[in-house]
C-alpha cells in the first residue's frame, strides 16, 4: 500500500508563478513510498533511487512518538532517469490557494505541463495545515 511521493519540478514549462514551490506531491509515479522524483530542466523524469536496509530501531527514551518509533535506513543511490510516457498529476498548497497540475510525458519527455484546478484556502483549511 502506497501513499505519495514527492515530486521537485525544475521544468521550465511550469509556470513561473508557482516555480517557488519547493516540493510538490503526486500519486502518479511508481514508488508510492514518500520517494523523490523530479522533473529536470530538461524536461526528463528522474527518480532519487534510494535503498532500504532495514529498520533502525527507535529511542525508547524519547519525548516524541516518532523517534521512539524508529525509521527505515536508506541509501541514495543516485539519480536514475525513468522512462515514462503519460501523464503525472501533482499537487500542492502554494501562497494561498490548493494547486494541481498535470505534466504530459511524451517518448520519455515532458512535454507540456497544464493547470488542472486551483482552489483559495479560507481561514478553517489554513488552520488545519
Amino acid at each position: 500500500m502506497g501513499m505519495f511521493d514527492y515530486l521537485i519540478c525544475e521544468s521550465p514549462l511550469l509556470p513561473p508563478e508557482h516555480r517557488s514551490v519547493a516540493t510538490w506531491q503526486t500519486k502518479d509515479t511508481p514508488s508510492q513510498f514518500m520517494e523523490t522524483y523530479r522533473i529536470s530542466p530538461d524536461n526528463k523524469l528522474i527518480w532519487e533511487e534510494v535503498r532500504y536496509d532495514g529498520w533502525a530501531d527507535g529511542d525508547p527514551n524519547a519525548t516524541d512518538l516518532f523517534s521512539r518509533l524508529g525509521h527505515m535506513k536508506t541509501t541514495l543511490m543516485g539519480d536514475k532517469a525513468i522512462p515514462f510516457h503519460g501523464y503525472i498529476n501533482f499537487y500542492a498548497k502554494a501562497g494561498s490557494e490548493f494547486v494541481d497540475y498535470r505534466a504530459k510525458f511524451t517518448d520519455d519527455v515532458c512535454v507540456a505541463i497544464v493547470r488542472v484546478s486551483s482552489e483559495p484556502i479560507n481561514k478553517t483549511e489554513e488552520a488545519a495545515i
